[in-house]
């Protein structure tokens, strides 16, 4: 094992041994790895919902891939020098639509039907990336299909799902968002127009005008952290990182002045968020199992501004009871291990119902006076990493999805009117 810089970097054989201890990858990605470097020394190994990325490094070239379930590789990115590349044609197209940003980084990125050049942006510590054909040209990716067995043909024939309150399967809006709101993570409604965003690794928000499907402001509130949601009420926003920290400031008169407190939940990864206008006070998700309690269950937490470091369980989400619904009503689902880890969760400004949204195994949960009454699965084929969700005023239901950070899918925000 070596050291360079920040990175620790092992050997394909040592992967080996940390997979045999590790969930997160799997002997398929030793073989996949294997098959492009023998010597690969290994960056980082991050598990995703449907597939693993492996950063490694081979002959002192920079990669990184994506290998699914099966142990199949859906991308390879190798880095790359500008003289590798029609370097004056992107230039040109780049100094015309990013006129006050720095490219920073090239890399080819191949798929098992195309290739294109990923160019990576920077301004003010943000990072962009703009896609290009091997010729120099505008590209635009294609999506990349997760692996449920259900999708939205299975969906659209069973009668349950149709009465639901809003049609899943055709949103009246689809907004693709720039790159810089690739990993979207959060997001608040404002008002009828206005819909604010958060991302993973960058502390700024970003206010969304869904008329102009567009970026019209930026808030920079800290640097760098896992910004998992945001939500807002009176004027302020609230982000949430996952060490349970929330972020407040004001969002019309924004001054640069942060308020900054952290919420005492019994969690190792808190990520949902929301304002409870009826009850006048927060809810806050905990995605992964609360300390010394069952590991099938996740906890709902509700606090106010004076209770914040004694927060309280609110819903009790139970992954027996999630289970035992699919089983009953989705026959297209084959699998017994359901789940649901919230990722995002709103109060419907109507019903006063909590919905909450879980990325893993892509479904919104309903609870009616914090008991279980719905469970609605969501298809791969729109919603590729649902983490954000929230309501217009008129009950309409806004949904974002986070995409891979490497091009095939896009971050998006969709919009499903409620039925009249």
């Amino acid at each position: 094992m070596k050291i360079i810089g920040k990175h620790i970097f092992v050997g394909v054989t040592m992967l080996y041994t940390l997979v045999a201890c590790s969930q997160t990858t799997s002997l398929h990605n030793y073989k996949a790895i294997e098959a492009i470097c023998k010597n690969a020394d290994i960056i980082e190994v991050e598990k995703k919902i449907d597939y693993t990325e492996v950063e490694f490094s081979c002959n002192g070239i920079n990669y990184e891939v994506g290998i699914d379930l099966q142990g199949n590789i859906i991308y390879t990115e190798k880095a790359v020098s500008k003289t590798e590349i029609p370097f004056d044609n992107i230039q040109k197209k780049i100094s015309k639509k990013y006129p006050d940003w720095t490219i920073d980084e090239f890399s080819i990125i191949e798929l098992t039907d195309t290739s294109f050049i990923k160019v990576e942006l920077l301004k003010n510590g943000i990072e962009e990336n703009a896609f290009f054909s091997l010729d120099g040209k505008w590209f635009k990716p294609k999506n990349y299909v997760g692996k449920d067995t259900w999708n939205m043909q299975d969906l659209s024939e069973i009668a349950y799902y149709s009465a639901s309150p809003y049609n899943y399967l055709k949103p009246s809006t689809v907004i693709d968002l720039p790159e810089t709101l690739r990993e979207i993570s959060g997001i608040a409604v404002v008002n009828n127009t206005t819909v604010l965003c958060v991302q993973d690794e960058l502390g700024a928000v970003f206010s969304l005008d869904l008329q102009k499907q567009e970026i019209t402001k930026m808030f920079r509130f800290t640097d760098i952290g896992d910004f998992e949601d945001i939500t807002f009420n009176n004027d302020t926003a609230y982000v949430l990182r996952s060490d349970g920290t929330i972020f407040s400031f004001a969002y019309t008169n924004f001054s640069g002045n942060i308020q900054q407190k952290i919420v005492q939940a019994s969690s190792l990864n808190i990520e949902g968020l929301c304002f409870n206008p009826f009850s006048k006070s927060f809810l806050l998700a905990s995605k992964a199992p609360t300390v010394g309690k069952p590991d099938a269950e996740r906890y709902i937490y509700e606090f106010t501004k004076k209770t914040i470091h004694s927060p309280q369980v609110y819903v009790t989400v139970k992954f027996d009871e999630i289970r035992a619904f699919v089983a009953k009503t989705y026959a297209c689902i084959q699998k017994t291990n359901f789940e649901i880890n919230p990722s995002g969760i709103a109060i419907h400004p109507q019903t006063k119902d909590l919905y909450v949204l879980s990325a893993l195994d892509r479904c919104i949960a309903v609870y009616s006076d914090k008991k279980l009454q719905h469970v609605y699965v969501l298809p791969a084929e729109l919603y590729y990493k649902p983490e954000g969700i929230g309501f217009l005023p008129n009950g309409d239901m806004i949904l974002s999805s986070e995409g891979m950070k490497n091009g095939y899918v896009g971050g998006q925000i969709f919009v499903i009117p409620q039925k009249k």
